[in-house]
């Protein structure tokens, strides 16, 4: 199976303190849900703790998805094309 990371943030744990490193992944499944997936991504950014880094995956989508994640600035977002 192929897949493009569109943006991957590789963190070497062994060089970061406790403080810097996320505490908590979340991983966020899709496939054809350009629709809702800023809102998916939205409520867990918006969560309390922000120690915290995103994976959304998008299972070979053929709605416009990756446009819309092409939008999403924040650091700790990784968004991830299975084709």
């Amino acid at each position: 199976m192929a897949f493009k990371v569109f943006k991957m943030n590789h963190i070497e744990i062994s060089n970061m303190d406790s403080s810097t490193a996320p505490l908590i992944s979340v991983v966020i499944p899709t496939f054809n849900r350009a629709d809702i997936i800023l809102k998916t991504l939205t409520s867990v950014l918006e969560q309390t703790h922000e120690n915290i880094e995103v994976f959304v995956v998008d299972d070979a989508s053929t709605d416009h998805t990756a446009e819309v994640m092409a939008t999403v600035r924040d650091p700790r977002v990784n968004f991830i094309q299975l084709k």
